[in-house]
């Protein structure tokens, strides 16, 4: 910039100086009365033939010699005026606006680009100067008639300041003032040349860039957390507050920039060993996190802290490398906590699961005695007493109301034994031990349609499958829910069940043609009925898929592995 200025100052000059001595030239030339040569030729009256053809070729050489001087001024002059011109347009037009003062600080030219900045024209700003108007800062004043004294007086031949400006709008700006002196022959200063330029934009900037850089200071040291960069060589550069006073408290003492993070004075070998692993590593240009544990030798108690590395680099080339360090005690002692929680809680899943298994057992083990209990015993006296009321009727007299009654006694008769035989059935259906799990549920999706009118259909790729009854009576419950809940919340008019066997995996695959629900909302209705499925496909180490989309149906996927556990189990 000052290079710029000073090129510009001389440039300014040489057109004002120059032009004037080239003026002043010309005008010797014009106004010399005795022409080039002519000085020297005698002067007299009375002069021969030879004297005057010789005087005459003297002064055509002389006058031809003067015609190619003023011929060459007149070149120069517009050659010069061509340079002035241009150098006229580009200080006019420079980014920089021009003004030219006076010894008491009057200014005598205004350029257009003041007009730009300040807002005032030449004129105002020349007339209101007249008229005692202030357009410097009040409080930059003392500094301006400072720097206009040293200027004045000789005593400096060029400097620069940075003061505040009012403009015609009433805004307060920062101008930058490049000043420099004019002299005249005999050295006295007659003209003081400013070059401007408005760096309020620049100086917001900087007053924005200094609020940050404190803010960030500010928000660095307020933290308890440990901030720090360091160079290549492994010194300190730059640290917070909180890395300085941890330093200080370890080791005793007061670390600042520059110093050696891995002298054998602040720290003991392990720990030197510790810290030159990390920062080898993260000198490889890696950014990652590590965990540390500091035992109480270091602390009241133990800790722990984690530490981001990050790289820094500049011009592609890394340079050093960014550290942030914070206690992570608190969040470590919760993992653990939480942990603890978590495995008691799957503790305490794991034997309610297995009492949930033994209830379901003895449930299932009591249904099958009530069940046999009811068809074999209860069964048994009501054909008894059908046979009875059978052989009754044949004895009775040909009575019309003795023998209704006795009709209406043997259908009573035959309707609990069809109430029994269902309710057993629905207990523990028979078919279920007596004819395996297929033809169970072949057998109660037929049953389904019977009571629901909801057509059913089954697939089965795999006849001979027989698992054992524990695993049978759990597949078999899974799909007396689903079918339940079919009936209950569908509005299906068909159901198709697959039972497949693949690579030692049951699956059970139930679809239905309802208008579906939103699974999210049916979780949080902790539906009784999809828990239990779901319970008891964790109690065979199996998974309960449920597909749903409203209008779309709803497709249950029971899946199971045959295991020797579910085998041992039964």
């Amino acid at each position: 910039m000052y290079i710029f200025l000073r090129i510009t100052f001389a440039a300014i000059y040489y057109v004002t100086v120059v032009s004037q001595t080239s003026g002043e030239l010309l005008n010797h030339y014009m106004k010399n009365q005795t022409p080039f040569g002519i000085e020297n030729l005698p002067i007299s009256k009375h002069l021969t033939e030879t004297e005057v053809t010789e005087r005459n070729s003297h002064l055509t050489v002389a006058l031809k010699e003067l015609e190619k001087v003023i011929a060459d001024q007149r070149k120069a002059m517009e050659e010069l005026k061509i340079n002035f011109d241009q150098l006229s347009f580009h200080i006019e037009n420079l980014p920089l606006a021009r003004i030219e003062w006076d010894k008491e600080s009057h200014a005598q030219s205004w350029s257009k680009r003041a007009e730009e900045i300040f807002g005032w024209t030449a004129s105002e700003f020349i007339n209101g100067q007249k008229l005692g108007l202030n357009y410097v800062y009040e409080d930059d004043l003392p500094l301006v008639k400072s720097i206009f004294e040293d200027l004045t007086s000789g005593r400096v031949e060029r400097n620069s300041v940075e003061i505040r400006y009012l403009t015609k709008d009433g805004r307060i700006i920062w101008c930058e003032w490049f000043n420099s002196v004019i002299r005249d022959d005999h050295g006295d200063v007659v003209t003081i040349m400013s070059l401007v330029q408005d760096t309020t934009k620049k100086k917001k900037e900087e007053e924005q860039k200094d609020f940050d850089q404190q803010e960030k200071e500010a928000l660095i040291n307020t933290t308890d957390d440990l901030i720090w960069s360091v160079s290549k060589d492994l010194k300190l550069i730059a640290a917070n507050n909180a890395f300085l006073r941890r330093v200080e408290d370890l080791t005793g003492i007061i670390i600042k920039p520059g110093d050696d993070l891995m002298n054998k004075d602040f720290f003991s070998p392990d720990v030197l060993t510790y810290w030159d692993e990390v920062y080898t590593r993260a000198m490889s240009g890696i950014s990652f996190k590590h965990e540390i544990f500091n035992p109480a030798q270091y602390n009241s108690v133990d800790s722990w802290g984690e530490t981001s590395f990050n790289p820094i680099y500049q011009e592609g080339n890394l340079v050093a490398i960014s550290c942030f360090s914070r206690d992570i005690t608190e969040r470590k002692l919760a993992e653990e906590r939480i942990k603890q929680s978590e495995a008691e809680l799957q503790l305490m899943n794991e034997k309610l699961r297995n009492l949930t298994a033994h209830l379901q057992n003895i449930q299932e083990h009591e249904r099958t005695t009530i069940a046999r209990e009811i068809h074999d015993a209860l069964g048994q006296q009501l054909t008894a007493l059908k046979m009875e009321v059978g052989w009754l009727n044949k004895k009775l007299p040909d009575e019309p109301k003795l023998k209704e009654k006795a009709q209406d006694i043997l259908l009573l008769t035959g309707d609990i034994l069809k109430t029994v035989k269902r309710i057993a059935m629905g207990l523990r259906p028979g078919i279920l031990d007596d004819l395996g799990l297929i033809a169970a549920l072949e057998w109660h999706g037929q049953e389904f349609e019977k009571h629901t009118g909801i057509k059913f259909e089954f697939h089965c790729d795999c006849p001979d499958f027989n698992p054992d009854k524990y695993l049978a009576t759990h597949i078999f419950r899974i799909s007396q829910e689903a079918l339940t809940n079919v009936a209950r919340h569908s509005q299906a008019s068909k159901i198709e069940m697959t039972l497949q066997v693949t690579d030692q995996i049951v699956k059970l695959i139930i679809k239905d043609d309802g208008h579906g629900f939103d699974l999210e909302k049916g979780k949080n209705q902790n539906s009784l009925g999809l828990i239990g499925m779901n319970e008891r496909a964790l109690m065979l180490m199996g998974t309960l898929c449920i597909e749903s989309e409203k209008t779309k149906g709803t497709v249950i996927t029971l899946s199971i592995p045959i295991t020797e556990e579910n085998k041992n189990n039964s």
